[in-house]
């Protein structure tokens, strides 16, 4: 019995903090969409930029 509530208790909490979220969401991209808002990172200006999607799709898709 104990169990059982332990598990609606998990499931009732994953699905509420998952509404949270979309709607955190959905608020953030419309602000950072009217704001212009960027991160700038300092540590990105250093990496040298390269494609990198057809290692990432392999590593990926591999694994699988």
């Amino acid at each position: 019995m104990k169990k059982q509530w332990l598990l609606i208790g998990s499931i009732s909490f994953l699905i509420i903090v998952a509404l949270i979220f979309v709607q955190f969401l959905a608020f953030h991209e419309v602000r950072a969409d009217t704001l212009g808002w960027q991160f700038h990172d300092p540590f990105f200006n250093w990496l040298p930029r390269m494609d990198v999607s057809i290692p990432i799709f392999s590593i990926t898709y591999g694994s699988l």
